[in-house]
């Protein structure tokens, strides 16, 4: 019961702290800019507690990773075969990659071995394709933007494209949410009363798939395992309900994402790099305060 209203207080504060926030910014703020840090922050709310429930870290340091590989090959690809575009590519390569890592784990390979191999795959892919792209091809984007992160030169194309990735995001955890907590915690137990359990584990690897490549654009490679892993742990520290974990790693996703731009336009800073400060910033604040047993 205490821990019930501890919860209610925490979310009445989170919401009217992003309602009064975004309310602001929306009068001061060029509006793709706000709805571009709202819907990604969205997804990454989302998938941080779904990746956690399952103990699917290994997708918070491959997903980065993968995108980057596939991006950059993508732009080979997509010149040299002429079918599919940049993005296209990228969506497939990456859903490749990260399927064949999963299923190497389900079929019972370490994930450190299986993770750290795909990781030194991807880098050095990285490297030569996106030296190979610098020195060979003209590209329609600042390559430089996927490695440090660039939101602000985001389009009204790039805001519909994470609107349709937000909602498929969503989606997926509203209909795997329960069963992916249930398998995170007995997996054994959960296959026999289901016929086809690895649908919930490839249903995560696709988003994370879809979600890394859209997002790389927008926060870029460094800061991608950061806000994958936190707004969850942040919200396991708070609460120990699965759907309140879920809620609350969404509002502390768009608290950090909407603090993050606001600073970084007051202040000239790199957007992407505002967010992770914030995020670390509230991921020991709400530490401590678990320290001192204001929560639970």
């Amino acid at each position: 019961m205490g821990e019930n209203v501890n919860n209610r207080y925490i979310l009445l504060l989170l919401f009217s702290i992003l309602l009064i926030l975004t309310i602001y910014m929306v009068f001061t703020t060029p509006i793709v800019w706000l709805l571009i840090f709202i819907l990604s922050a969205t997804i990454y709310g989302v998938l941080s507690p779904l990746i956690a429930a399952r103990r699917f870290y290994f997708l918070a340091t491959e997903g980065p990773h993968t995108a980057l590989f596939a991006i950059a090959i993508s732009i080979v690809l997509s010149r040299s075969i002429g079918i599919f575009n940049e993005f296209i590519w990228s969506i497939i390569i990456s859903m490749i990659l990260i399927y064949i890592v999963g299923y190497a784990i389900e079929k019972g390979v370490d994930p450190d071995i299986a993770t750290s191999a795909m990781v030194a795959l991807s880098s050095s892919g990285s490297v030569i394709a996106l030296y190979h792209v610098l020195t060979r091809y003209s590209v329609s984007y600042n390559l430089w933007s996927i490695i440090l992160g660039d939101p602000l030169l985001s389009t009204w194309n790039d805001v519909y494209l994470l609107g349709a990735v937000c909602i498929i995001a969503m989606l997926i955890a509203i209909a795997t949410y329960s069963v992916n907590v249930y398998m995170g915690i007995d997996r054994e137990y959960v296959k026999i009363g289901l016929s086809r359990p690895w649908i919930y584990s490839y249903a995560l690897y696709t988003i994370v798939a879809i979600a890394s490549v859209a997002l790389l654009k927008i926060v870029g490679f460094v800061l991608e395992h950061v806000l994958i892993l936190l707004p969850a742990q942040i919200a396991m520290t708070i609460s120990e309900s699965s759907y309140m974990v879920l809620i609350i790693s969404i509002f502390i996703a768009l608290l950090s994402s909407l603090l993050g731009l606001k600073i970084s336009i007051d202040m000239n800073l790199a957007p992407s790099g505002a967010i992770g400060i914030i995020v670390l910033f509230i991921y020991l604040l709400v530490y401590i305060l678990k320290r001192l047993k204001v929560f639970g």
